[in-house]
């Protein structure tokens, strides 16, 4: 079977679940051909990509769909197109509108630069009415799709490699914690708004530790390292040096107003981190304050405080239960479980066309 998978960029939560999927095809009983298309020229693909599947990049430019539609036409016709965010979507719709191709749809969020739209213009500008399902991470980002009128919405939550975290989270219980908190906030556009950076800063400066913050945040180089000595920013980093990150770190912050999952906080607390969070939608769906994260509001002063207090050496108890609620929830998600319903909606697809 033919498949393309079609994305706007490989960084991020997004990224990271579309090279595990290609992976996980690829190594299927079936023998699939795989291509990933991606948008930007200029970037370093992942190091885990299985050899055998082709990446394909500088498919995007935001300014010309027309010429990204003509470039999808010039293609192979493939069997099943999985199209991750939405700009991918509006452009393979409109390109292969009439052809007997599935095309499914994956949503986790649509706040994407210039391509953020009042409500009453997201569906025309995504295209979804062409695609035969469409697929999102979490309740909320469900309800928000409904409410534009995409009908069947189907809810895949996605998960850890419980394997590579279990050995992490168990060896996280062997360890006394120190004052060390880290943030993964890998976004591109208006992702220094979105994940609310500002804030991340202003608790980074109150903190009484340090702060590492990893991730390819435009804006990231005007910040004052004389404002904030305790924080660092480290930048987009391979998958090897986030592990080493969560493996080192005393616990996970995120600040973000929007989440169309949260990923990198499921994984922070399969390590068994105790988790500090914003309540940023997607992540609701399995945080629970007290059990497995300490939710925080977007006041500065109050987090600061209560941060200080959940990191001091008075809040010892508490991490520790929170990092044991947490590791309980982070191994209750498996990413393969993620996989094998895609490639069962994929199958189901290609069969009844």
């Amino acid at each position: 079977m033919k498949i393309y998978l079609f994305t706007t960029r490989l960084v991020g939560g997004a990224g990271q679940v579309i090279t595990g999927f290609a992976n996980y095809l690829e190594q299927d009983k079936h023998a699939h051909e795989v291509t990933i298309f991606v948008g930007s020229k200029r970037e370093v693909w992942p190091e885990y990509l299985r050899s055998n599947v082709k990446v394909i990049g500088g498919l995007n430019n935001r300014d010309q769909a027309d010429r990204v539609k003509k470039k999808i036409q010039a293609m192979p016709v493939p069997d099943v197109a999985f199209c991750f965010e939405g700009f991918p979507m509006f452009c393979v719709a409109k390109a292969y509108m009439g052809a007997n191709v599935q095309l499914i749809g994956v949503l986790y969020s649509w706040s994407h630069g210039k391509y953020r739209k009042p409500r009453d213009e997201i569906q025309d500008c995504f295209g979804f009415t062409a695609a035969n399902s469409v697929i999102t991470a979490s309740e909320t980002w469900k309800k928000k799709l409904q409410a534009i009128g995409v009908g069947q919405v189907r809810v895949v939550p996605l998960g850890v490699e419980s394997g590579v975290f279990y050995e992490l989270g168990i060896k996280r219980k062997h360890r006394a914690f120190g004052t060390r908190l880290i943030a993964v906030q890998d976004m591109i556009g208006e992702g220094w708004d979105r994940k609310d950076t500002d804030l991340l800063l202003e608790i980074g400066a109150g903190f009484d530790g340090e702060l590492d913050i990893y991730g390819d945040l435009p804006g990231k180089d005007l910040v004052s390292r004389t404002d904030f000595p305790n924080v660092f920013f480290h930048g987009h980093v391979s998958r090897r040096r986030i592990m080493a990150a969560y493996a080192g770190a005393d616990g996970f912050i995120s600040t973000s107003r929007e989440e169309g999952f949260g990923l990198s906080i499921l994984e922070a607390m399969a390590a068994g981190l105790p988790v500090i969070t914003t309540d940023s939608g997607g992540n609701m769906d399995f945080v629970c304050d007290d059990y497995n994260a300490r939710v925080i509001d977007r006041d500065a002063g109050q987090a600061i405080e209560a941060i200080n207090m959940l990191m001091g050496a008075g809040g010892q108890e508490t991490r520790k239960k929170l990092a044991s609620g947490a590791f309980e929830t982070g191994m209750s998600f498996d990413i393969d479980k993620a996989y094998r319903e895609y490639l069962r909606i994929m199958n189901i697809a290609f069969w009844i066309r």
